[in-house]
């Protein structure tokens, strides 16, 4: 006989990234809606402070680095004003999936996101 599992169980995860590594649907939806919830104003951009209050919620309280802020704005789509669009934000997300998965699901738990 097997040992019964201790403690609350997992839910059931589903697939994020598409073969050709772009989002699933659901994925998307579920960015969407984290993305609305820390931009604060409303303008559909991400700033340095919308940002670092999306980093604090999922790393236990710390913000992004200037480094880490600086690789966002460089590699990620940003506005004039260096804010993060919902396609950087999700670029962001789909580029941390493919390369630690393990990070997503953690971040979408503790925003409390992954049962979908």
């Amino acid at each position: 006989m097997g040992k019964k599992a201790r403690g609350k169980a997992r839910p059931k995860r589903v697939d994020i990234i598409e073969k050709d590594g772009s989002a699933t649907g659901d994925f998307e939806r579920v960015l969407r809606d984290i993305f609305d919830r820390f931009d604060a104003d409303k303008d559909e951009k991400l700033s340095q402070e919308e940002l670092n209050c999306f980093a604090r919620a999922c790393n236990d309280g710390v913000p992004f680095s200037a480094d880490e802020l600086s690789e966002i704005v460089t590699y990620f789509d940003v506005d004039e004003g260096n804010r993060l669009t919902f396609q950087g934000f999700k670029e962001l997300m789909v580029t941390q999936s493919c390369s630690r998965p393990e990070d997503t699901w953690r971040d979408l738990e503790r925003l409390g996101r992954t049962s979908d």
